[in-house]
């Protein structure tokens, strides 16, 4: 995998009206949850490690509406993501859902972890 750079991606999303932060992660977060039904619509000789060069309608639509992006970011944004969220970016995974998260806090994490994992406890005791 080629690491893709922040600089990159802002040179890609240069022709966009200026995109937030926010929604350029919540993309690649939401696009990286979706890989499977984005998959689902190319033919089956499609390579499931080889990028598509499109995605879904329907996946465009979802994107536009959870981050308020026109039809032109959406496509934009893919062109300038697509890899990071295709490739396995090592870093990204760590983030890709709440079992990968606490991996993360478990290994990293160190006093905050453990301060974590106590509070979590005591909160859940004393709920009930």
């Amino acid at each position: 995998m080629v690491p893709v750079t922040l600089a990159q991606v802002a040179l890609s999303l240069s022709t966009t009206r200026g995109l937030l932060m926010s929604q350029i992660l919540s993309f690649i977060l939401y696009c990286n949850r979706l890989k499977r039904y984005i998959l689902m619509i190319h033919p089956s000789n499609h390579q499931p490690r080889i990028t598509p060069k499109d995605i879904p309608l329907e996946t465009r639509t979802f994107l536009q509406k959870s981050c308020s992006m026109d039809n032109d970011d959406v496509e934009a944004c893919w062109d300038a993501v697509k890899d990071v969220v295709w490739q396995e970016d090592p870093i990204l995974a760590q983030v890709k859902d709440e079992a990968s998260l606490q991996s993360v806090f478990s290994q990293h994490g160190g006093s905050l972890f453990r301060a974590f994992k106590l509070f979590s406890s005591l909160l859940i005791t004393n709920m009930f």
